[in-house]
Formats: structure tokens, C-alpha cells, sequence
């Protein structure tokens, strides 16, 4: 993939496994974005996610990473969507598109109207379009993608 003449502020990937990890790295290498931050519980898929050249640098702090992002996407798994919706709601996210890589989506888009009333014009279900054998943020592959609905 050829690099973007003006690549996009910042990408923010919560959620550094398997799917996420490999959208960042696509991303990333591409050069769709200045910056790619990851946010994860893990400290060790953090340490590796930038080891790897999956993301530039991670943030614990949620709120932290989300400041000045163009694009959030949440990539944590289904039954930990809802509460992360919640905190997202809580932030001052700007102009930044939300998206999520949940296979199912009737929790997230009632999570979505509930707490992100600001925000939700910009926020765009997405599906993940990945997968294989292997898990983590170690086995993220650039070529892996995700639709977006």
C-alpha cells in the first residue's frame, strides 16, 4: 500500500489483540495517519505492539490517548464494549470517528445512542474481516482489514 499525500492526525486502536493489532499495522504502514497510539490493559502487548511496529506508542490512560484523534477504534472484545462505550462518552473526543470491529452489534449501537450523544453522527459500525489460528497483538497482519457498514 503507497503512503497518503496528508495522512490523518492521529489513529487511536483500543484493544491491541489479534484484530486491532493488525488494523494499526495496516494503517500504520500505509501511512494513513502522522501517529498510531494503542491502548490496551496488557502491559506486555503494549511493549510488544511497539517492539513490533504495530503502533508508535501506547497510552494507559484513555483519555490521554484520545486527545486529538482522528479516527478511535475500539477493538476490545464484545462483553467489554458497552463500559468502554460508557468512557469514551465521558471524554471530549472533538471531531474523531468512532468505530468498532464487534461481530455483534446490538449492544454496542444501544451503548452508542445512550452515551455517545455528541459523538454519535460520528460513530461507524464496523465488522472485522480477520482471523486465523494464532491470537494476540504478535500475530497482527497488515493485510488483515476490517468493513465498515
Amino acid at each position: 500500500m503507497a503512503a497518503v499525500n496528508k495522512p490523518l492526525e492521529r489513529l487511536v486502536v483500543i484493544g491491541l489483540g489479534l484484530i486491532g493489532g493488525s488494523f494499526a499495522k495496516g494503517m500504520r504502514e500505509a501511512g494513513l495517519f502522522r501517529e498510531v497510539v494503542g491502548v490496551d490493559l496488557d502491559a506486555e502487548s503494549c511493549r510488544l505492539a511497539v517492539e513490533l511496529g504495530v503502533v508508535d506508542r501506547c497510552e494507559s490512560d484513555l483519555a490521554a490517548a484520545c486527545v486529538g484523534a482522528s479516527v478511535i477504534q475500539l477493538a476490545v472484545p464484545i462483553l467489554a464494549m458497552e463500559k468502554l462505550v460508557v468512557s469514551l462518552g465521558r471524554l471530549p473526543l472533538g471531531e474523531a470517528v468512532l468505530t468498532d470491529v464487534g461481530s455483534a452489534k446490538g449492544n454496542i449501537l444501544r451503548a452508542a445512542r445512550r452515551e455517545l450523544q455528541q459523538q454519535l453522527p460520528r460513530f461507524v459500525p464496523g465488522h472485522p474481516i480477520a482471523g486465523s489460528e494464532q491470537s494476540g497483538v504478535e500475530a497482527a497482519r497488515a493485510t488483515c482489514s476490517v468493513a465498515i457498514r
